[in-house]
């Protein structure tokens, strides 16, 4: 009995539909929703610009989601609503979550983060995690540090509520 190969180039997209213009006229790099997509170098390649669905892969890659990435490298998307999980999880605004060994958001993230490493230019909401850092803060970080830039006491160990 001979193996089964599968090609490392391999990709999955399935439900495709619907399609909007980019300024100037170009035409989008998808073409509406993916609801599943996988491949080499796991999506990273796919680059696009409005995923709604799933995204599974090494590296996954949108600009904007609404959905689940789930990618064992790295997940990244610039406005994500829904769920990323994955070791690196990042996006300029998040709302959602997070689930990961490092979670960074640089600018908004509104719903839980839970990792090793979580951290939030601005947080609403709850950061569960052994570091936890954020700017700005209206909610709980849980987790051996917790920082928060806009406080006097800007370290405090186990747990730290900002209303």
């Amino acid at each position: 009995m001979r193996p089964i190969k599968i090609s490392p180039v391999s990709r999955l997209v399935c439900l495709t539909g619907g399609s909007k213009e980019r300024a100037g006229g170009a035409q989008p790099r998808d073409q509406g929703w993916h609801v599943l997509s996988y491949g080499r170098p796991a999506n990273y390649h796919l680059g696009v610009d409005d995923l709604r669905g799933l995204q599974l892969g090494l590296v996954n890659r949108a600009s904007t989601l609404y959905g689940v990435q789930c990618g064992l490298i790295w997940n990244e998307a610039k406005d994500a609503q829904g769920l990323q999980f994955g070791m690196l999880n990042t996006a300029d605004t998040m709302t959602g979550l997070q689930v990961g060994l490092l979670n960074a958001p640089p600018n908004t993230m509104t719903g839980v983060q839970v990792g090793f490493v979580n951290r939030a230019a601005s947080m609403t909401g709850v950061q569960l995690g052994l570091v936890n850092t954020a700017e700005t803060l209206t909610g709980i970080q849980i987790g051996l540090l917790n920082v928060l830039k806009e406080s006097q006491l800007l370290l405090l160990p186990i747990i730290r509520v900002n209303f």
